[in-house]
């Protein structure tokens, strides 16, 4: 039998006040996780009296939310994940006209329909998808079906399949952040699917949940491999990620999780941050950016720290090494902190550590990266007025491959804005005008990355003649260190080509250059772009395009170095 369209249009009107109110919630500036919660027993309402219409009190029938929903999550265009569970193969026509019914009131459903047996089934063959029958809340039904639907599905996966659950849901991190080509420093983050973004924390929570049976934040077991302060920066991370993410379904209309150049300036504007158009949307992407790089460092950690569970993992990294220098030692691929070095020596001592990884093709330690970030944050370390630190850098600048991993790990840690105090203006830094995918501080480094490429054994065809050219350079410092610089006037006001260049000026002073290499840096880094304007704007087959090219060039040297930049 159909519906009254009566309890079709009351469902409807309910949903739409339910929708007005979790809105009004969110522009007042509301915990996310109260909008998205009191959203959720919103629903529960709407649903659950819905399913009392069509099912008798005591029948052995539930209706169970699940995955974002069933942990009280639900944003405002999210599908309702549910689960119709029952005790066997019956009901057929029943869940029929509820499924229906629910697509009648205009909801965006995610359903299913299982017995116990067939959900711990899905659970088990289905690692990836589910994980979302651990997150669920009875909206209605039987409760004593509910009840068993926990202790036999729930309780069982955790203690029979906790431990490759956990191990897969690691390995998923590991993936999202490794895989080449992902990076949190992207000008339009996917703020549920991206690098470090809530799929990959909700990952660590569902870790969580099958070790210790916490759920949520506040449920991390004191036995967890992180700190509570490790967890409360995790919590203000994922808080952020959703308040936009509420904000971004608001303003579209839909299920929109791209924070878009389109619609940044609204979203800032929306979201109380000060300023106009521009510095309105820094201020939001320097937040961003700040929590992706605490999520990033959090993630990395976990995998780091969940691979080394195991007491005898531990006792043999701590007695069993290799030591490396007077302070590092090696174990399994990874560099380790040995033993502290004096304070009056650390910063040259944390940069060689950055050599060392660099003559043993080895990573540090998440452990180790940690350490670095913890002592930058508590000691005010000069790192500008050492020589030998400056040194350390040109030499490995002059290296013939890997700078940009080096450099990369400086950038992570804190340490390349402490010897280049500008680069830090670029870290987080948004350029919606360029033709940039990336912010500016990764922009520059993928230069680098690009360079280092030209030196790999497998480069293609078209990269050989670059290669060549490169190679021929009497030394490879000027173009480098230009690469790293050619867009530091973008952290200053006005035009970006003269200020980098006057900040290229003072670095290599700093540095103690010699003049013409000082020289032949603030002439690339202030002409980086020169070569394109005249090969996309000028006709250079007219007489004095190419002439008055060259004069300005001046040298072959650095017109091979600026055609590699080009």
């Amino acid at each position: 039998m159909s519906e009254s369209p009566t309890i079709i249009e009351k469902t409807r009107a309910a949903v739409a006040r339910y929708f007005e109110s979790a809105l009004q919630k969110h522009r007042a500036g509301e915990d996310p996780f109260k909008v998205v919660g009191s959203y959720a027993a919103d629903m529960d309402c709407a649903l659950a009296d819905l399913f009392e219409r069509q099912f008798a009190a005591g029948e052995d029938i539930s209706l169970v939310a699940v995955g974002g929903y069933g942990r009280r999550e639900l944003c405002p265009y999210s599908d309702l994940d549910i689960l119709i569970l029952r005790e066997s193969r019956a009901h057929d026509a029943e869940i029929q006209r509820f499924v229906t019914l629910l697509w009648d009131c205009g909801f965006d459903l995610g359903h299913s329909v299982r017995t116990l047996a067939e959900c711990y089934e899905y659970m088990v063959d289905n690692p990836i998808t589910g994980a979302t029958l651990l997150e669920n809340s009875l909206v209605a039904g039987s409760r004593r079906l509910y009840k068993r639907f926990l202790s036999s599905v729930v309780d069982r996966y955790r203690r029979k399949e906790g431990s490759k659950f956990a191990a897969s849901k690691i390995e998923q991190i590991r993936v999202s952040l490794d895989t080449e080509g992902r990076t949190i420093y992207i000008l339009e983050p996917h703020l549920k699917d991206g690098v470090g973004a809530l799929r990959d924390i909700q990952r660590v929570l569902w870790v969580e949940n099958i070790r210790n049976g916490s759920i949520g934040f506040e449920g991390f077991s004191p036995k967890s491999v992180v700190s509570p302060e490790r967890v409360i920066s995790l919590r203000e991370a994922y808080v952020f990620y959703l308040r936009v993410r509420c904000e971004l379904h608001f303003l579209t209309g839909g299920r929109q999780e791209i924070l878009e150049n389109e619609s940044v300036r609204q979203v800032a504007k929306n979201l109380f941050y000060d300023g106009d158009g521009r510095r309105s949307v820094e201020g939001l992407m320097a937040d961003y950016f700040y929590h992706a790089r605490n999520t990033y460092q959090f993630l990395k950690y976990y995998i780091e720290a969940s691979a080394d569970l195991p007491l005898g993992q531990r006792l043999k990294r701590r007695f069993f090494v290799n030591p490396v220098g007077s302070y590092l030692r090696f174990y399994n691929g990874k560099l380790y902190l040995r033993v502290e070095p004096p304070a009056e020596s650390i910063a040259e001592e944390v940069v060689g550590f950055f050599v060392e990884a660099h003559r043993l093709d080895c990573p540090l330690s998440q452990e180790l990266r940690e350490w670095i970030r913890d002592r930058l944050a508590n000691d005010k370390i000069d790192f500008t007025r050492s020589m030998v630190i400056n040194r350390v850098l040109l030499s490995i600048l002059r290296e013939e491959s890997g700078v940009s991993k080096v450099l990369r790990g400086m950038r992570r840690t804190g340490v390349l804005s402490r010897i280049i105090p500008e680069f830090s203006g670029l870290e987080g830094l948004v350029n919606f005008g360029g033709h940039h995918h990336y912010t500016v501080d990764e922009h520059t480094l993928r230069t680098l990355e690009k360079l280092d490429s030209l030196q790999r054994e497998d480069v293609t065809e078209e990269g050989r003649p670059f290669r060549e050219i490169f190679q021929s350079l009497r030394d490879p410092v000027p173009l480098r260190l230009a690469l790293l610089l050619h867009d530091i006037g973008k952290a200053f006001e006005g035009n970006h080509e003269v200020s980098g260049s006057d900040a290229a000026g003072l670095i290599c002073e700093r540095f103690g250059l010699a003049e013409e290499t000082a020289d032949t840096i603030e002439f690339l880094v202030y002409r980086h772009l020169r070569m394109f304007k005249v090969s996309e704007r000028q006709d250079y087959s007219e007489a004095g395009v190419i002439e008055s090219f060259a004069r300005l060039v001046g040298s072959e040297e650095r017109l091979k170095m600026l055609y590699l930049m080009t």
